[in-house]
């Protein structure tokens, strides 16, 4: 029997050597004997720490004869699994190999002899440090914890992003760098470690400076040798940026329901100071003002200002306590408070029809306030206008670190509403058209707030253009194109002919279009008479058309035009309305394009145009829950480029983001919609194909790999070059219960193919 087992062991991959029980060498196979670099004369009959090469721990220490674990083991009879060392050899050379050591029991529990088994695990642990080097360039920050929240090891990004130095926050704990939530977060995280769950969390990390640094912090549990976490990682994504996109568009989507809201109370009550007043209140708080006030200007004298609404204002004494109550009895009824136009801020803005900041006392605009008014320590002024005639102007004051380009941006839009208001209140018993004007923007502006994508805003934007009548009149055709800001091209996202004149079918170009040249609104009420520009849509010769520039996020994006069959249709109250539609209708647009922007940057790979991780596993929750309930299949396809290192090195990154980029247009030209192509890793993919068996995602794994294996990737100048790739399948309800299962073993099976030679396919097997 001992010969036989002799036999085998010298077969073994697997490095072996026998102990007696003094620690001498008594037996050791091939496979040892060359990871040690020795001969059997040279060891064999030799105590354990004999060799020529000198065993290392894995920060590269030197271990004495004490520090070797035969002699622990020799003393306690303890079993020493996966124990990773290095051989250093006299060229520099390392062999890092893992070691299991096992006592073996005489009938009596003594020891009688050890064996050691080794296993190879240089080419692993190098790829190892790689992955070291990998997390120290990342852009993703990293930290390793222990159990106490003790940190032990950081990478560069995390100590950028939050402004300390590497060696500063090691020994710190997670809780030093948390705010009051954050450190009940991250003690939640560390229980849940010691239990080996994997968790993200959103997180406030406290930067040195003081500020708050907005995280998601993924975490997994560290294990020791015996499986038992003894800490844990984490990868720290910074969505400080992310965090400020999603406010600025929670403070437009504030903006437009003011606005929103307040022409609908218009609308219903008939009274302007309600929704004024509303619009104030969101501008205050918005802006974070001390003072705000919203007055008409009286054009008649052209030296009055109405006060409309007025909130914050805070009067020192009685006497301009006086200047309060005088402005309110006016407020209530029609008065005007004198205002010169060169004496106070006020005026000023309405002098030159333009908004103001003044953060500064040393600020040309800040020419001082009315006789006994507050101080104005910082001030935004902006008119609200009906084309070219000033109606007034909504003033806020006194925000501690003064306006912003971006509030100003907001603030218009509310004041751009309350000229809106005005104007009908003027015009109010005067037309009944009026009041169907304000009736559909208000009706717009609701079923614009539901809407869910962009093209749906296009459409109840045609709805409403087509709706609006003078008579029996009405618009006949519009065409709106969404222009590109780079001109590339133009896209037609409204088409609508009923004229009976044939449409050309074809924008003209940004480059003859004068609303875009221009950035304006062209008008020709009589095609009979007047002259139109050559290039309009339709070439009618009569009738009256509209040809207006629409602006979006500060940039004109499209040109809009409408044709009616009756001269003199785009009268000024129904290009107001279309104005009205169009000043709703750009910031909903914009927030839309926002939103997809944000949920593409989160959830597509930006080189492969592929889905990331973090969509795949919200993907797969709701998967699996339909395959749980219906009793389904679903199997997932692993896959990553053989050799692509080698590839990289010998054609370029260039050429391995080509190379990158082929595999998901190979991935979409055979796969169903239904199916999700998945960016895993660096070359690694992932294929989740929901209720398919494992013989049909072999067949979609095949043509896959067929067709990489023979499409040539264009990398340079006349040069081809081809992929190859190895795939591995599991399948859920089969192979796995649980879609960390099911990738491990996917994993596996590619592994296998990997050993079967490479651009293979296998699938896991029992």
């Amino acid at each position: 029997m001992r010969d036989r087992f002799k036999r085998i062991i010298k077969t073994l991959s697997e490095g072996i050597i026998i102990f007696d029980k003094k620690g001498f060498v008594k037996e050791i196979n091939q496979a040892a004997l060359d990871m040690l670099d020795v001969s059997p004369d040279e060891i064999i009959g030799k105590p354990h720490f004999a060799g020529k090469s000198t065993l290392i721990d894995e920060e590269g220490s030197a271990l004495s004869a004490d520090d070797i674990i035969i002699p622990r083991v020799l003393e306690t009879g303890e079993t020493f699994k996966n124990v990773i060392r290095g051989l250093k050899k006299a060229d520099g050379s390392i062999t890092w190999f893992k070691a299991s050591i096992t006592p073996m029991l005489d009938s009596n529990n003594g020891i009688e002899e050890i064996v050691n088994v080794m296993i190879d695990i240089t080419e692993l642990y190098n790829l190892k440090k790689k992955d070291r080097k990998i997390l120290e360039t990342a852009k993703e920050g990293y930290w390793e914890v222990k159990l106490s929240g003790e940190i032990i090891k950081v990478n560069r990004a995390l100590s950028s992003f939050i402004g300390y130095r590497e060696e500063e926050l090691i020994g710190k704990t997670v809780y030093d760098i948390a705010d009051g939530d954050g450190r009940k977060i991250l003690e939640h995280a560390l229980n849940q470690l010691r239990f080996g769950v994997s968790e993200s969390y959103a997180v406030t990390l406290k930067c040195k400076k003081g500020f708050d640094v907005y995280t998601m912090i993924s975490t997994s549990p560290l294990l020791d040798s015996s499986g038992k976490a003894v800490g844990g990682f984490a990868f720290i994504t910074d969505l400080s940026d992310l965090r400020a996109t999603h406010r600025e568009l929670e403070r437009q989507h504030s903006t437009i329901s003011a606005i929103n809201e307040a022409i609908v109370s218009y609308v219903r009550s008939d009274d302007i100071r309600e929704p004024i007043e509303h619009i104030l209140d969101i501008a205050l708080r918005l802006t974070g003002s001390e003072y705000g006030a919203v007055a008409s200007f009286n054009d008649a004298d052209g030296k009055g200002l109405r006060i409309l609404a007025l909130k914050g204002v805070k009067w020192a004494d009685d006497v301009n306590r006086g200047l309060y109550e005088r402005a309110m009895q006016q407020y209530s009824g029609k008065g005007y408070i004198s205002c010169p136009f060169m004496d106070n801020l006020f005026g000023t803005v309405i002098q030159i029809k333009k908004p103001v900041i003044s953060n500064k006392a040393g600020d040309p605009y800040r020419k001082g306030v009315p006789e006994g008014h507050m101080p104005l320590h910082a001030f935004m002024g902006v008119p609200f206008m009906w084309h070219e005639r000033v109606m007034g102007l909504i003033a806020l004051a006194n925000k501690k670190e003064g306006y912003t380009g971006l509030e100003l941006e907001l603030v218009e839009a509310m004041a751009r509403s309350i000229s809106l208001i005005l104007y009908r209140d003027e015009e109010r018993e005067a037309s009944v058209q009026k009041d169907n004007i304000l009736n559909a923007i208000a009706s717009f502006s609701r079923d614009l707030t539901r809407t869910l994508a962009e093209l749906e805003a296009y459409e109840i934007f045609k709805h409403y253009l087509l709706s609006l009548r003078k008579g029996e009149a009405r618009i006949d055709a519009v065409f709106l194109v969404n222009i590109d800001p780079s001109r590339h091209f133009a896209e037609e996202v409204i088409s609508y002919n009923n004229s009976g004149i044939a449409d050309p079918g074809k924008f003209p170009g940004v480059e003859k279009c004068k609303a875009y040249i221009f950035a304006g609104t062209f008008i020709i009420k009589d095609l009979s008479n007047d002259y139109a520009c050559p290039f309009h849509r339709l070439g009618a010769k009569s009738g009256s058309y509209c040809c207006t520039a629409i602006s979006i996020g500060g940039a004109i994006a499209g040109v809009l035009y409408m044709y009616s069959k009756t001269p003199r249709f785009f009268t000024e109250d129904i290009k107001e309305t279309i104005d009205s539609f169009i000043a709703l209708l750009a910031p909903v647009v914009n927030n839309i394009r926002l939103l997809e922007m944000n949920k593409k940057l989160a959830l597509i790979d930006p080189l492969t145009g592929l889905y990331n991780r973090r969509y795949l596993e919200a993907f797969m929750d709701k998967q699996l829950a339909i395959v749980d309930r219906n009793n389904q299949l679903l199997s997932i396809i692993m896959f990553d480029i053989d050799n692509f290192k080698t590839f990289n090195d010998t054609h370029g990154h260039e050429a391995g983001d080509i190379a990158l980029k082929s595999i998901s247009h190979a991935i979409g030209r055979n796969i169903r919609a239904s199916d999700v192509g998945v960016r895993y890793g660096g070359e690694e993919f992932i294929i989740a194909l929901p209720n398919t068996d494992k013989m049909t995602a072999l067949d979609v794994a095949e043509r896959i790999r067929t067709t990489l294996e023979t499409t040539p990737i264009s990398i340079g100048l006349n040069k081809r070059a081809f992929i190859t790739a190895s795939f591995g399948i599991a399948t859920y309800g089969m192979d796995a219960s649980s879609l960390d299962a099911m990738i491990v073993k996917a994993d596996t099976a590619l592994y296998s193919a990997k050993k079967a030679g490479k651009n293979n396919t296998c699938v896991w097997q029992e």
